[in-house]
Parts: structure tokens; C-alpha cells; sequence
């Protein structure tokens, strides 16, 4: 994998300039509070309807733009729906009130009595809530996951090791799964569809081969990429059934000529060529047999990362804007 996909879009102005700022010596966590607007005005600018940030883009340069400031990112974050607005708590069920503790802000619920307070992180019902790490890492990682950049490019700009940011990755890749579980079946239409059996080699010796059944309409980017629990031609079929429509015309092809695909050697079995039929970034089985990463095994994410490659394949260069409105779905 490229250090960042060059099958991405143009537009990488959020990704460079985020990256520049990321490099800074000042860090969102040691915002010195110099302006720290009160907590009420921060609900309250939340709840106006912002014209100005309309698109993906319009939002991440936003937040790139403040990301130094973390008044501003909560304020923006808030607004768009990357946090939530509101929080009840979960002791007594009333709302809470947005307050300041030192240099961060949190919900806080003093309901009961004067002397029982119920605090909970700004992060709580967002897709945020789940990791340790500030917004201004995450926001950063964000960028990089959907502009498909490696783990060793990430761990250089974040200053990270590579196992810290595989971990990280696997937050990324629940996102895409959730895209992925809500397509609808390929081949609604009566278009073509071939699938293949894919298998996995993991680098290490001896180490356990994985099979993935992938479905691609032709003529369009919409596919399926589905981790086999066996090779079993009910458990295979099954998948089809939930995967494709039933007007679609279903071929099954290998897309290599070795002993990667357990269709090698089948005469009634034909060989499709993407490279010469897809576009590099279409090119959804010979890119997962070549493009890997050795995390995936290690952490047990290979059912969601070869979704991820389906979504990749799908979204395009909206797979950013995919994780982004997937961020706001979280607060919803």
C-alpha cells in the first residue's frame, strides 16, 4: 500500500494541512485556557444551524483549522453532530448541564442533591467515547484512514508506534463495517455479477490460510467481500442468497492463475483479468491478496477489514465522506 492512496481524490487539502499543524509543538490536550468560553455559550452557538459547513470537507477544514483550540473543535464537533448536543444522565435520567473541569469541558448532573454529582465524559454516545486518545489524534487518524494511508505513514505522522496505531485502525474498521452491512444486494437489475473465492495467505510460515467470498457488478463499484467460516458450498451459497439479488446473472471466476485461488486448475472456471478490466483502485481481489496488513491477523480484524476493501471499492474517494456522516450516525 502506497504511504497514502494515490487512488484517492485531489482534494487533500485537510490531509496536508492537518498533518503540518500534527507536527506542531503545541498539543490539543495542553490548551492553556487563555479563552475559554463558557459552557453554556458553547451549547448554545451548537444548536445554530451553520450554513458554512456543509460538505465533508467543509467540516474537516474546519477542524483542522481549530484543531489547536479545543473550545472551537467542541463547538464545531457539537454542531455537526460528531458529539452530542445533549446528555441525560444515566443515574437519574434528567438532563445534564455542559460544565468546565480545568482545561476540558464535561456533562455534569447535580439533580439528587448538592453533594451528589454525576459526571460523564463530552465523549459519551459518540463513536469518540470508545478510544483514549484526544480529538486532535483522532481527527488527524480519521483523515489518513479515509484517504487509505498505511500504518507505517501513520505511526510517522501521529509519532505513534505501529502497534499503538493498529489498534487505533480497529476503530476505523468497525466504521466501515457498519457502511458495509447496510448495502443492499448487488445485481437488483438483472446486471452481471462474478464471484470469487479469494484466499488469504498471511505472510508468517505456516501460518493459517482465510478464504473470502467477493461479489462484483459489473459495469458498476458496487461489490461484497464476506470472510468464510468454511468452505462448504451451502455455507458459500448462503451468502450469495444474502448478498446478491436473484435477477442478477451470477458467474463464478478466478482472478489469479496460481494456487491462490481454490478454483485453480478448474477448467470450468474462467479467468478474469482486472487489471486489464478495472481501474487500479477497482481492482478489489487482486488488491486484497497484495495489499494486507500484518495487523489484521494479529487482532482478529479480518472480517472487518476485508469489508473494508468492499467499502473502499464502493465509496471511492467518498469513502472519507462515508466515515464522517458514520461518525454523525453515532449521535443520532
Amino acid at each position: 500500500m502506497d504511504s497514502c492512496s494515490e487512488d484517492s481524490d485531489d482534494d487533500n487539502q485537510p490531509l496536508h494541512f492537518a498533518l503540518s499543524q500534527l507536527q506542531r509543538k503545541e498539543a490539543l490536550d495542553d490548551y492553556d485556557g487563555s479563552s475559554f468560553p463558557k459552557p453554556s455559550k458553547i451549547t448554545a452557538a451548537a444548536e445554530k444551524v451553520n450554513n458554512n459547513l456543509k460538505t465533508t470537507d467543509d467540516i474537516l477544514d474546519a477542524l483542522v483549522d481549530y484543531q489547536d483550540d479545543y473550545p472551537k473543535t467542541v463547538q464545531v464537533m457539537m454542531n455537526k453532530g460528531l458529539l452530542k448536543k445533549r446528555q441525560n444522565c444515566r443515574k437519574c435520567g434528567k438532563p445534564m448541564l455542559l460544565r468546565r473541569r480545568k482545561n476540558a469541558y464535561e456533562w455534569r448532573c447535580r439533580k439528587r442533591n448538592s453533594h451528589d454529582c454525576s459526571t460523564s465524559s463530552i465523549k459519551m454516545g459518540s463513536w469518540y467515547e470508545f478510544t483514549k486518545h484526544s480529538f486532535k489524534i483522532m481527527l488527524n487518524f480519521m483523515i489518513m484512514h479515509g484517504k487509505n494511508c498505511s500504518i507505517e505513514h501513520m505511526a510517522e505522522q501521529l509519532n505513534f508506534s505501529i502497534h499503538n496505531v493498529s489498534e487505533i485502525c480497529r476503530y476505523g474498521l468497525e466504521l466501515t463495517e457498519k457502511i458495509e452491512n447496510r448495502y443492499p444486494k448487488i445485481g437488483q437489475n438483472g446486471e452481471e455479477v462474478i464471484t470469487e473465492v479469494v484466499t488469504l495467505k498471511p505472510k508468517k510460515p505456516m501460518a493459517e490460510q482465510y478464504h473470502v467470498l467477493t461479489g462484483q457488478e459489473l459495469g458498476s463499484s458496487r461489490c461484497f467481500a464476506i470472510l468464510l467460516p468454511d468452505l462448504e458450498e451451502e455455507t458459500i451459497e448462503n451468502i450469495k442468497r444474502k448478498k446478491i439479488h436473484e435477477n442478477a446473472k451470477v458467474t463464478t471466476v478466478k482472478t489469479t492463475l496460481d494456487d491462490y485461488s481454490i478454483h485453480h486448475g478448474d477448467p470450468n472456471v474462467q479467468f478474469f483479468n482486472e487489471e486489464e478490466q478495472f481501474e487500479k483502485h477497482h481492482r478489489l481481489c487482486t488488491k486484497m491478496r497484495k495489499d494486507q496488513p500484518e495487523y489484521i491477523y494479529t487482532n482478529k480484524c479480518i472480517s472487518a477489514w476485508v469489508k473494508e476493501q468492499a467499502v473502499r471499492k464502493t465509496e471511492g474517494p467518498k469513502t472519507l465522506d462515508r466515515l464522517v456522516e458514520e461518525l454523525m450516525a453515532y449521535t443520532a
